[in-house]
């Protein structure tokens, strides 16, 4: 597996508990975010992993930080994962990190990697996320 470099960026994620430190990984060119995780730390929801292909993405006001996205699963099915991201505690580095890594890994066409929390049953929010093989699009 390819070393990549850990940064770990203090957060405060818009959950009034105490919250886990969001992470990133770079890939070995420091260039291009790898994974996040830590994005959602509720625990009265349970983690649910999947891999999938992002089909549609949706922007906050900004039109920079992703609100949401809309998973298709290898058995066709859509579901909508929400993001929600607080950045006022990140450093500005920090932040350009996650909210540059968000844009890129769930880029229309993409394969991912991603756990989100439910506490309903259904899809909430999105937990985690790491790019998945470009030759293994479901």
């Amino acid at each position: 597996m390819i070393e990549r470099l850990l940064f770990t960026a203090v957060a405060a994620v818009g959950v009034g508990s105490a919250q886990a430190e969001p992470t990133f990984q770079l890939d070995t060119t420091n260039n291009r975010v790898a994974s996040i995780l830590n994005l959602y730390n509720d625990p009265a929801c349970d983690p649910r992993s999947f891999r999938g292909t992002v089909v549609k993405r949706q922007f906050e006001d900004d039109r920079v930080t992703v609100a949401g996205f809309i998973l298709e699963l290898p058995d066709g099915s859509r579901h909508f994962v929400g993001v929600d991201l607080d950045t006022r505690g990140l450093t500005l580095n920090s932040s350009g990190w996650v909210i540059r890594g968000l844009q890129t890994l769930l880029t229309q066409g993409n394969v991912v990697e991603v756990t989100v929390k439910s506490c309903d049953g259904y899809f909430v929010r999105l937990d985690a996320v790491l790019a998945g093989a470009a030759d293994e699009r479901e």
